[in-house]
């Protein structure tokens, strides 16, 4: 019973502490310009990409401080795919009042990839994320991989910015 009524008090503190660094944070500068919905819109290097990539799979990124007890609203989340020289921005969205970030639709391999030896080591897309929020420190390329047909949870765990 102290030990459940001890992790109580912890939780409130840390939700104490995040609110108070939160309070002293500058307001969010509007909101975040989104990725080009229009698939012609993206270029050459992203039109080779879907080729190569004609799968589906999907993204759910949840943002929360205070050790996964309090999630972080309007946080800014940013997916991009590196390859060479060139970064393609696959997508701009904001999490939230639940700090999620949910249904975001990324190109991946075909599900078949995984079925052969011989592609298996293939079979996913890798991403990488980054998470900004004026009130906490930014989490930068973030890697994640998307299979066709899954949905794949990142968790994020934010630290106060301290000002």
């Amino acid at each position: 019973m102290d030990r459940e009524r001890s992790l109580q008090e912890q939780k409130e503190w840390y939700r104490r502490q995040a609110l108070e660094y939160a309070r002293r944070a500058e307001p969010a500068a509007g909101p975040v310009e989104t990725a080009p919905q229009d698939e012609e819109d993206q270029g050459e290097d992203y039109q080779e990409f879907l080729k190569n990539h004609p799968g589906r799979g999907k993204l759910k990124v949840q943002v929360t401080a205070a050790r996964g007890v309090l999630p972080v609203s309007e946080a800014s989340v940013e997916i991009v795919r590196r390859e060479g020289d060139s970064t393609l921005v696959l997508d701009r969205v904001q999490t939230d009042e639940d700090g999620i970030a949910d249904g975001i639709l990324l190109p991946a391999r075909p599900a078949s990839y995984a079925q052969s030896s011989e592609t298996a080591q293939e079979s996913g897309t890798s991403y990488e994320v980054s998470v900004t929020h004026p009130s906490f420190v930014q989490k930068e390329r973030l890697p994640v991989t998307i299979f066709e047909g899954v949905e794949t949870i990142l968790p994020v765990g934010m630290w106060p910015a301290l000002k």
